[in-house]
């Protein structure tokens, strides 16, 4: 793993410099899809850099709605 990162960023570094090479140009047309690229890559290096998290860490309110107060039975007010 410590091996793929200077991988990804020399990757992010060729793909952000094809960005400002195509943002001197005059085509908007490359810019636009270097841009993208650019963002793709960049979201796709974050999301695999995110720690994992445990399926039991994950709160819902479907596996937490018998440990809530709000779905016990209420008391009667009459009695």
């Amino acid at each position: 793993m410590p091996l793929l990162l200077p991988v990804r960023l020399s990757l992010l570094f060729l793909v952000l410099l094809a960005l400002q090479l195509s943002l001197l140009d005059s085509g908007s047309l490359a810019a636009t899809v270097a841009a993208g690229a650019a963002l793709v890559a960049c979201a796709l290096l974050g999301s695999r850099c995110a720690p994992v998290v445990a399926p039991t860490r994950v709160r819902t309110a479907i596996r937490d709605r018998d440990r809530r107060t709000a779905f016990l039975p209420q008391r009667d007010p009459d009695a």
